[in-house]
């Protein structure tokens, strides 16, 4: 396991950024000969009533739920991936908006805070809203449920806030505006008083453009904002449009992916990894945090460590994440 600490001004890691992965895996330490900063868990139960359970001191991996606290005390720094909208409770922002479930992000706030001292702990409702609900119980679908999501983010936000005055707060997307919505269109900082709530930008990242193992792939899409309505698809557009916005950027989720349409072989990118990289090391001053999706099944896997399929891509994060 990873030792527990302090939140410090220096990162653990030595990197100029909080660097980190999903579920604190301990293997990434032994393969970068560094700690980790931060551990990414994502908790999406079917009901508000267990996503509060899963917030609790009392919680215990194993009899069911994912538990917030366990990533909490697994690093200096953690990312709390929280289900918006349960699915239980899929496409109710109307709901969510009137603030039928504050009382429940209320609870999860005071949870959180009960464990989570000498700890810095961003909680990230709703992510990747942008894709939709097929993927995520509080995706939207089309641009008339815009202003519920926002609304909804905010009361959800507002409640943690209440009862967990530190706690840091991301907005996150995955790149790509595909739907008949822009990032503008869904931006929660619109709502009163949410814009001041929110610390960072976030943003899920893979290596999902073909060609791979390309640097003309890389410099093609990095600065690219070919998403609808203008909307930020490359990392540097995604960076510029937090600057903008007076926001630092975090990357929630990054990594190669190997999926059906490609060999192991071919999924092994080291040149996208040392481009993420060089990417932070340049940007470093806008940059938050980071967390390698350290994750995944034969056929549709990020993972580096303790096996992978990416030999090449693993001996790239390797040799870039103990550079300094």
């Amino acid at each position: 396991m990873l030792v527990c600490a302090s939140a410090q001004a220096q990162p653990a890691s030595n990197l100029p950024w909080i660097s980190g992965a999903k579920d604190g895996l301990p293997c990434l330490p032994q393969l970068r000969h560094n700690p980790l900063d931060i551990a990414h868990v994502h908790i999406t139960p079917r009901n508000f009533q267990l996503l509060v359970a899963a917030s609790s001191a009392g919680c215990v991996t194993g009899a069911g739920p994912v538990c917030a606290k366990d990533a909490v005390l697994a690093a200096p720094w953690s990312l709390l991936s929280l289900a918006l909208l349960p699915t239980d409770n899929k496409g109710q922002f109307a709901q969510c908006a009137r603030g039928d479930f504050d009382a429940h992000w209320r609870q999860i706030g005071a949870n959180i805070a009960s464990y989570s001292a000498g700890h810095t702990v961003i909680v990230e409702p709703g992510w990747e809203a942008n894709l939709g609900s097929t993927l995520h119980p509080w995706g939207i679908d089309d641009i008339t449920q815009a202003d519920g999501f926002k609304k909804c983010w905010s009361h959800a936000v507002r409640s943690v806030k209440q009862m967990f005055p530190t706690a840091k707060i991301a907005w996150t997307n995955a790149k790509r505006f595909e739907k008949n919505f822009s990032v503008d269109d869904i931006n929660p900082s619109t709502v009163a008083g949410t814009n001041a709530l929110i610390d960072f930008y976030g943003l899920m990242y893979y290596d999902n453009i073909l060609p791979l193992n390309s640097q003309a792939t890389w410099d093609k899409t990095v600065n690219a904002a070919t998403g609808f309505g203008g909307s930020p698809f490359g990392l540097g557009a995604w960076l510029a449009y937090a600057k903008a916005h007076g926001k630092r950027l975090g990357i929630s989720e990054w990594g190669v992916w190997w999926h059906n349409r490609l060999t192991a072989a071919q999924a092994d990118d080291p040149i996208f990894v040392n481009n993420v990289y060089r990417f932070m090391v340049q940007h470093q001053p806008d940059m938050a945090y980071e967390a390698y999706q350290n994750n995944g099944s034969p056929g549709d896997s990020h993972k580096l460590c303790p096996d992978t399929p990416f030999p090449k891509s693993a001996a790239a994060y390797a040799a870039d994440f103990n550079h300094f």
